[in-house]
């Protein structure tokens, strides 16, 4: 019987083992994340690691095929982690500081812009495959799970 494609799939061993102080901010944390009934812990906490590395680790594992992967990676985390901003100032009823704006453009290398803002973002990047690049409009609902 021939293996199938997940199994033959290479995994890497990741386990963390921390026991904080209850009372500390990472125990705190930790307890909400083990205890949270939305999502597992591990989709927690995965979810705040590629936020915040996902990028690094595809390009020091040369896993980009192109610098428009890359920018495509890199705007996307950039725009998750700008809506999970403005999810927990509306969460706890705070305004947003004035430092981070709500609304905002990043140039590009390739002379486009990216632009984020309180409504739908509106940008394009270049889109690169075997055949052919062109512009492409990206809609971040398409790309990332409700919250």
């Amino acid at each position: 019987m021939a293996e199938s494609k997940d199994r033959s799939k290479k995994q890497i061993e990741f386990a963390i083992r921390y026991q904080p102080e209850a009372d500390s901010p990472d125990g705190i944390v930790g307890d909400y994340i083990r205890n949270n009934r939305t999502l597992s812990p591990r989709e927690m906490t995965f979810q705040a690691l590629r936020a915040f590395w996902l990028p690094f680790a595809y390009r020091a594992g040369g896993q980009f095929s192109s610098r428009e992967e890359e920018v495509r990676c890199v705007l996307e985390i950039v725009y998750a982690l700008n809506a999970h901003i403005g999810y927990i100032c509306q969460y706890f009823g705070v305004e947003r500081p004035d430092f981070l704006p709500g609304s905002y453009r990043l140039p590009l290398r390739n002379g486009s812009e990216y632009s984020a803002g309180n409504s739908k973002v509106e940008r394009t990047v270049p889109v690169a495959n075997s055949f052919e690049s062109e512009e492409e409009e990206y809609d971040p609902e398409d790309s990332f799970p409700d919250d």
